[in-house]
């Protein structure tokens, strides 16, 4: 089928010329092999010459073959008609034609149009072994219809000119059409690696847009995340330096006028407002380095356990402050897992912060445990909660909760980190809030 469908036009209307020139030849055929040429078995061209006839019309009315046949069934029949009706009409009755009529030169002169024709449709190749096996095929079916073949060379003779006509056809396909056929399917097999190479270059150019569109959309959300960086650290960073440039002039000028409790106020402000100065800027930097996703996780073994145990005490020292919250921790003791602890130290700083500046009274309850081949943080608290419509974005950068009574707490940063280093290792982030009472963050390593 593949051979066939290679050999066969493109064209439609080629079929069509071709089955005009089918019903011309039996016209012609049956003019030059008179009635009397054939002897008792004249009833045999009574079945060859409807056939040739039905070949040429059914081939002509290729274009308009019955609709309601798919065209990929009436391509598979017509790529394999067209060889066999080639080899039958033009070759094989061709050869047995010339024989009935005795050599009738015009039955010659068909015969030589019909093979370079053949050469021409099926190619050099296919065409000369088809010639070979018409002939002799032909010739079987003459003897067995008629009798012996007298075939008789003489100088002059139809015999002697159909020779003669063989030879230069098989120079002719040899000389002229066998180059130019040959060119051809040079020329189609570099048109098909040109077609693939365009191909490629066609998905390489598409591939390389992709990549063009998505640096230049990496760009533009880059430049976004820089630009609300900037105008959120004037924000962020003013009440709290602030705080600390005036505490420490007031420690400055009245180191001799204050009481000890005082002094220790105001250190204690220095203090508490140093560290959230702190805590501010570091987020800022790592959240602005994690979505640029240049990020390098320098990654150990770590006791979770111990990181956490450790980072809620640091918590509850700097940031309880005379809040009535009690802290209770289900730790699983000796977890080991295989993370960055710069970025998740902080991840659980800021859940805590959060969970403790968010409730004025109450239980935080953390817990650690085991999960299959990693590990689960869970916090929950009875502060103030987050309303419903807040925590689709809770985590998108620079989103506080509506319900957040102090803007000067951050603006947001925090669980952006979280989420952000979180899923940098891998792992899952959610929230739960019910009731818009108390909040429940959980992550997943």
């Amino acid at each position: 089928m593949d051979y066939c469908k290679k050999i066969a036009p493109t064209n439609d209307l080629t079929y069509t010329f071709l089955g005009i020139y089918f019903v011309v030849c039996t016209i012609t055929t049956m003019y030059s092999t008179q009635t009397e040429l054939l002897g008792y078995n004249s009833q045999l061209m009574r079945v060859i010459y409807p056939l040739m006839l039905v070949t040429g019309t059914v081939m002509a009315m290729y274009p308009i073959w019955p609709l309601s046949v798919a065209t990929s069934i009436k391509k598979r029949i017509i790529y394999i008609l067209y060889p066999i009706s080639i080899f039958y009409m033009i070759i094989f009755f061709n050869c047995f034609f010339v024989l009935v009529s005795k050599f009738a030169m015009l039955q010659i002169l068909l015969f030589a149009i019909n093979l370079m024709m053949a050469s021409l449709l099926i190619g050099w190749r296919l065409s000369l072994p088809a010639i070979i096996v018409g002939f002799y095929l032909s010739a079987q079916l003459y003897q067995c219809c008629y009798g012996g073949l007298n075939f008789i060379v003489k100088f002059g003779s139809p015999e002697f000119i159909l020779i003669y006509a063989l030879l230069i056809l098989s120079s002719a396909i040899i000389f002229f059409i066998k180059p130019k056929q040959e060119y051809q399917e040079a020329t189609e097999a570099k048109v098909n690696i040109l077609e693939t190479e365009v191909a490629d270059l066609s998905e390489k150019v598409v591939h390389y847009s992709e990549r063009v569109a998505d640096q230049g959309k990496e760009i533009e959300r880059l430049g976004a995340t820089a630009q609300r960086i900037l105008n959120n650290v004037n924000h962020e960073l003013r009440l709290p330096v602030g705080n600390v440039v005036n505490f420490a002039e007031m420690l400055n000028d009245g180191l001799g006028k204050f009481t000890k409790e005082q002094l220790k106020a105001l250190s204690d402000e220095v203090y508490k407002n140093s560290n959230r100065l702190s805590s501010m800027i570091l987020n800022m930097l790592d959240l602005a380095t994690l979505e640029a996703k240049k990020i390098e996780l320098q990654k150990k073994i770590v006791n979770f356990s111990e990181l956490v145990h450790d980072r809620v005490q640091s918590c509850r020292k700097i940031y309880l402050g005379n809040k009535k919250i009690d802290i209770e921790m289900q730790i699983e003791e000796n977890i080991l897992i295989n993370i960055d602890p710069n970025y998740i130290r902080q991840t659980v700083d800021n859940l805590v912060i959060n969970a403790i500046n968010f409730s004025q009274e109450g239980v935080i309850r953390i817990s650690v445990l085991r999960k299959g081949s990693g590990v689960e943080f869970v916090i929950s608290d009875n502060g103030i909660g987050i309303p419903k419509e807040d925590l689709y974005d809770i985590f998108t950068p620079f989103k506080m909760g509506s319900n957040a009574e102090s803007k000067a707490e951050g603006r947001g940063v925090g669980l952006a980190l979280c989420k952000a280093a979180v899923e940098a290792h891998g792992g899952t982030i959610s929230v739960e809030s019910k009731d818009e009472k108390g909040a429940r963050f959980r992550f997943v390593l």
